[in-house]
């Protein structure tokens, strides 16, 4: 669009045009010139495109963040997921004697939430999935040589404490370890002696405990491939969830990690076997198997590149292609009269027929034809 300002000069010249280019358009109004930015979403982000135009990114819902994808590929809106909170403090105070190479019973609990453990037993589970934040005490006056967390009942060697005194032992370890839910967690403790170790028992005194809490409270986020560009806009992911549907012809289908697209063509273009007298219906097939003369009507509603086929099928059938008012059919370098009184018509088995819309509604063309029709 150019519009012609008068009192812009450049190096000397007079500016006689100003031209908008991608998403900037001029307008003039006596001798005001308004440059606007054009084609963009109210409220939404911009980003440029491989052609130096703007893109308006589809709108986010509130409490989404926007979250790069990579080189290459847009940003979007994505949720953040909700806030999940796990936690558990588990201890002993009564008196106990722990074989060299066994596990801890723990008789009390303290808070537990999303985590499990049954008072007595030695075996703590968690129910959720997350990194978390374990630290254990042990005070005992048996000569120690190391205490192991156990995930799972395998060693977690960066929580592993090694000490040895013939006197008093105390073992304290924290370390920060990623868990599955339905993981399970324990304490086991080795002596220098291989003699048991004892935990004395004293009044408003606890002698083992361990904690657990978890640090990844945010979870649920959305997947990583969140942007999709199609042949019509643009879709993205929503709660980590995106919808892939069948349109005409095609359904979809899913299991496991795979979705499988499948094009059905008698969907897309059905054909039907017809006996009586009907209006054709666009993007259609038919088998005439009447007794006589039978009428196939065009369709009052029709698009440009709409098809109808017939094939006649039964011995003294006789296909009749039949037109409304406006409507008329073009078979090679004839045609068929305009309106109600033009027709095409069969004149034996085995004839088929094609026909393409040229004109919205009313005109038509013979695309190919088998055996011989009568234009009338």
């Amino acid at each position: 669009m150019s519009q012609v300002l008068s009192d812009l000069r450049a190096g000397g010249g007079l500016i006689t045009s100003v031209v908008g280019g991608n998403n900037i358009t001029v307008n003039t109004v006596g001798t005001v010139a308004t440059v606007n930015v054009s084609g963009t979403t109210q409220y939404a982000v911009q980003t440029g495109n491989a052609v130096g135009a703007l893109n308006s990114l589809p709108l986010g819902t509130a409490g989404q963040v926007l979250t790069s994808n990579g080189a290459g590929l847009y940003p979007t809106w994505q949720d953040i997921g909700a806030v999940t909170v796990s936690y558990a403090q588990v201890y002993n105070t009564g008196a106990q004697t722990v074989n060299s190479g066994s596990n801890v019973l723990f008789d009390s609990n303290g808070l537990l939430l999303n985590v499990t453990h049954v008072a007595g037993s030695d075996t703590i589970t968690v129910n959720d999935t997350g990194l978390y934040l374990i630290q254990y005490i042990l005070s005992t006056q048996t000569d120690l040589q190391t205490i192991t967390l156990l995930k799972n009942g395998v060693a977690e060697i960066p929580l592993s404490f090694v000490y040895y005194d013939n006197t008093v032992a105390d073992g304290v370890g924290q370390g920060i370890v990623s868990l599955s839910s339905g993981d399970t967690v324990q304490l086991q403790i080795v002596t220098a002696s291989g003699t048991p170790l004892f935990l004395e028992n004293q009044a408003n005194f606890v002698n083992a405990s361990i904690t657990l809490q978890k640090l990844n409270v945010a979870t649920g986020t959305a997947a990583s491939a969140a942007l999709f560009n199609t042949d019509a806009g643009i879709a993205t992911v929503a709660g980590a969830t995106i919808n892939i549907v069948g349109a005409s012809g095609i359904t979809t289908s899913g299991a496991g990690n795979t979705v499988t697209v499948t094009a059905n063509p008698s969907s897309i273009f059905p054909w039907s076997v017809i006996t009586v007298s009907q209006t054709a219906a666009v993007n259609n097939g038919y088998f005439i198997n009447s007794v006589g003369s039978m009428n196939l009507a065009l369709p009052a509603v029709s698009a440009v590149g709409d098809v109808i086929e017939a094939i006649v099928v039964s011995n003294g059938s006789t296909l009749n292609i039949t037109q409304a008012a406006g409507q008329q059919i073009f078979f090679g370098n004839t045609n068929t009269t305009l309106g109600a009184g033009g027709s095409l018509q069969s004149t034996s088995i085995g004839d088929a027929i094609k026909l393409v819309c040229r004109t919205a509604n009313t005109v038509w063309y013979v695309a190919s034809t088998m055996g011989n029709f009568t234009v009338v």
